[in-house]
């Protein structure tokens, strides 16, 4: 005598299956969720070790005191806001240059006063990291001097280095960026 299931073994397993995989789907809900409701019921985890502020790396690079630091410090601030400033100026100044150059008749005089401008401008930027550098080394030993020359050479030249087109950085083959360094 053939019954439902001897006629539809097939159907009869894949009706076990399916039940089994929902079990496991709903158990696998149920446990998340309550995973997630014990966890936030733990008390917030705080952090032992604030993350670095900025001259952090300066600060270890060139093994600085305190009072060292905080000279620093004040010497970032001070540069950061009139690079600020200039860099603002130069952005305006440069946006005048396009919008005069785009125009269908174009004032060249205009277009050279512009050009002298921007160049003004960066002569400016240019005088005022000199016055950071100087105002850090003001406050460095000798040791920390050599370090700093080797910190400020590489800034420079990692500056001064054409984008690479492909990836949008400023690195190219062999370097990895401002804060590579090079330990040989």
């Amino acid at each position: 005598m053939k019954t439902f299931f001897t006629q539809n073994k097939v159907l009869v397993w894949l009706v076990i299956f399916l039940l089994i995989l929902n079990l496991s789907v709903i158990t696998t809900i149920v446990y998340t969720k309550y995973k997630q409701a014990k966890t936030m019921k733990l008390p917030a985890v705080t952090m032992r070790h604030p993350p670095p502020g900025p001259g952090i790396f300066l600060k270890n690079e060139l093994s600085m005191s305190d009072q060292q630091f905080v000279q620093f410090n004040e010497a970032r601030t001070k540069y950061q806001a009139r690079a600020r400033e200039l860099n603002r100026q130069l952005a305006v100044i440069k946006k005048n240059y396009y919008d005069e150059l785009m125009k269908s008749n174009p004032d060249l005089h205009v277009i050279r006063a512009s050009c002298d401008s921007i160049g003004a401008k960066h002569v400016q930027l240019m005088q005022e990291t000199g016055r950071y550098y100087l105002e850090i080394r003001k406050s460095c030993n000798d040791g920390q001097i050599i370090k700093l020359n080797t910190f400020f050479s590489s800034v420079i030249q990692s500056e001064n280095r054409p984008m690479m087109h492909d990836r949008g950085m400023r690195t190219q083959s062999g370097r990895r960026g401002r804060n590579y360094r090079n330990n040989n």
